[in-house]
């Protein structure tokens, strides 16, 4: 997990709670940013599920965002089916 992660996920739920939306905000591009990293790294899975994840804070991402994520998604997966078939 990235440290981002770690940070928000370790902190207090009350303080989570007070301001929740800006580590919504952290978590989502924490998520989302990981998730291009792990597709670079051929980690296909991963990033597959850490996009997944990033879409769903609906608030942070706009329609387009959420869009293009899920393009890039259907990428992936063809990068890993492609991979496959090589190995």
């Amino acid at each position: 997990m990235s440290e981002v992660l770690q940070i928000v996920n370790a902190l207090p739920q009350k303080e989570r709670e007070d301001d929740q939306a800006y580590y919504n905000k952290m978590t989502a591009r924490a998520l989302f940013k990981r998730g291009g990293a792990n597709a670079w790294l051929s980690q296909f899975d991963n990033a597959i599920d850490d996009l997944n994840e990033a879409m769903k804070f609906k608030d942070i991402f706009s329609d387009v965002e959420r869009a293009n994520m899920e393009a890039d998604i259907g990428i992936i997966k063809r990068r890993k089916e492609s991979q496959e078939i090589k190995v």
